[in-house]
């Protein structure tokens, strides 16, 4: 049995669905096959306990003295909590998990991917990184990809993901996308349309929230819209989404739920007609494909990513990337199609979507890191 040792690391008090890489670590390690024995050190609280015996998991918490500092500055206080995190899975590891393959789930967090290579330096271990997406803080965009060059093999999930690593000097050896759970919905209710289209998602700019937001406004213009919009809002965010929304004289038409359980997000999905997935970048793109299931069509930005995944959906349509007029045109001449040939499009989707099982990335990923 092969011993992994998975790194992790997640914001304060966000459930797994505040990004999809959290997320996509998850189901792996749910859906690890049998020749796998993994061991975890995360944040705490983690959340992989109800999949890995408690016994195979180590907690970390960051000081208080460095949430202060956070409080008080968030960019210097970040950075602290970085050295910190790198410096204790450093000498944790080298104590207690020698003998392990490492793989960092999302290597992008260089927390995570710099202890990770100085324990293969140090122990002689085998390294694995899966990239999710392009880190673009400094200095983290420099020494980055010099971290992944140092790694034994690099993961992403698309091609298009691929690409744009490769622009900024990560190589990924393997193509490994994101699976999709279609019978996670069959548990909750289907629920009555409460809202005429939801936004889930990290509630900042390169998620879309100023985009739905102005599309919720061009819409009220012509009929009446609810916009719900659920995911985690961070605190340097929060004023300045609620000012638009009182700029835009959206009070009553936008709600903002924050974060919510998995299962909650799902009866969200099904309270409303369609969601709104105005991200700016993808690696891969969960959301759309999670509203399809859920059983509701998706306007989204003409990613190149989604070439790979969703654009053969016929209950997915795709506007042109920051084009919030056609965005909020399209949504509206959706709304006005027959709902039994929405269904019968969401149907198809669902169909197309199948062959993205979470069993079978997961076999994929894990036979990769043990190679």
């Amino acid at each position: 049995m092969k011993k992994i040792l998975l790194l992790s690391w997640h914001p304060v008090n966000k459930s797994i669905m505040s990004a999809g890489g959290f997320h996509r670590a998850y189901e792996i390690v749910r859906n690890a096959p049998d020749y796998i024995d993994i061991s975890c050190i995360d944040k705490d609280p983690t959340y992989f306990a109800d999949i890995i015996s408690k016994e195979k998991i180590t907690t970390y918490k960051i000081p208080s003295i460095i949430q202060r500092l956070i409080n008080i500055n968030f960019i210097i206080g970040k950075s602290i909590e970085k050295i910190y995190v790198a410096i204790y899975l450093v000498f944790l590891i080298s104590s207690k998990y020698k003998n392990y393959i490492i793989y960092v789930p999302f290597s992008e967090l260089m927390q995570l991917s710099l202890p990770a290579i100085i324990c293969k330096y140090l122990n002689r271990q085998r390294v694995v990184f899966t990239n999710l997406n392009v880190n673009h803080f400094f200095p983290e965009t420099i020494i980055n990809p010099y971290l992944h060059q140092l790694s034994d093999l690099v993961i992403t999930i698309s091609k298009s993901l691929e690409e744009d690593l490769k622009k900024n000097g990560i190589r990924a050896a393997v193509i490994n996308p994101v699976g999709i759970n279609v019978t996670l919905p069959k548990l909750t209710n289907h629920g009555t349309n409460r809202y005429d289209g939801i936004f889930v998602g990290r509630h900042t700019q390169e998620k879309g929230i100023f985009d739905a937001i102005h599309i919720c406004k061009l819409l009220n213009e012509k009929t009446k819209f609810k916009l719900l919009c659920i995911g985690d809002i961070p605190d340097n965010n929060k004023f300045k989404i609620k000012q638009l929304i009182k700029q835009l004289c959206q009070e009553n038409n936008i709600y903002l739920e924050g974060m919510v359980s998995e299962e909650d997000k799902y009866k969200y999905f099904k309270q409303s007609k369609i969601c709104l997935f105005t991200s700016h970048q993808e690696g891969w793109g969960i959301v759309p494909q999670e509203a399809l299931v859920a059983g509701i069509p998706v306007v989204a930005y003409d990613l190149g990513v989604y070439q790979e995944n969703i654009a053969p959906c016929p209950a997915v349509y795709l506007v042109e990337k920051f084009d919030t007029a056609k965005f909020a045109g399209k949504v509206a001449e959706i709304l006005e199609i027959d709902s039994k040939k929405t269904e019968v499009n969401v149907k198809k989707s669902v169909e197309v979507l199948k062959k993205f099982s979470w069993e079978n990335i997961a076999e994929k990923e894990f036979r990769n890191i043990i190679c």
